[in-house]
């Protein structure tokens, strides 16, 4: 994926996506380990749901979790945690990443907080939009050199193929400068 000056994703996108694929798997089971039941450090728990823009509902899910070990979640610390959790996720450069990831919003943010989240996240919306349709004309443009490679192509043919080529070159152009553009773009 295209990042700010045409570069690979900023590292701290990748650190984030690490992070919601690591959440995401805890969620396929259980919220929590047994372990992490037991240790009960939940202001960190809640930081990293809300770091990650986890709902409110996310404490229930660990509660059923941790109920088959007798654990019960300590509520205080953990909505401690997870609005300062809110505060990382709830920022325009976060929700631009939320955005270009193609993630979905779930509406924790509040105020003024959600504004430049939602900003951001209207933003990076639109770069995960624009890099679909550059993943599209990829796509188009081999199958395209593939026809023309193929055996019997008639000469007009050849040559409508290598005029749509041409269009698709000049696509990319455009759309890798769109791209660049969004992500520049004040926040």
């Amino acid at each position: 994926m295209i990042g700010p000056q045409g570069a690979r994703w900023p590292v701290r996108v990748a650190g984030a996506v690490a992070v919601a694929l690591g959440l995401g798997a805890l969620a396929g089971c259980a919220s929590l380990s047994e372990d992490q039941c037991r240790r009960g450090d939940w202001m960190g728990i809640g930081q990293r749901d809300g770091a990650a823009g986890a709902g409110p509902e996310r404490l229930a899910a660990h509660a059923k979790a941790c109920q088959k070990v007798g654990v019960e979640p300590d509520e205080a610390q953990w909505r401690r945690g997870w609005l300062a959790g809110l505060e990382r996720y709830c920022t325009g450069p976060n929700g631009r990443d939320v955005g270009a990831r193609g993630s979905s919003y779930g509406g924790v943010c509040t105020g003024g907080a959600e504004v430049e989240f939602l900003r951001g996240y209207e933003i990076g919306r639109q770069i995960h939009n624009l890099q679909g349709v550059l993943q599209g004309n990829r796509a188009e443009r081999q199958r395209l050199i593939d026809r023309l490679a193929a055996a019997g192509v008639t000469d007009d043919e050849k040559r409508s193929l290598r005029q749509r080529l041409f269009q698709l070159d000049r696509d990319e152009d455009r759309l890798r400068r769109s791209i660049e553009n969004a992500w520049r773009l004040p926040l």
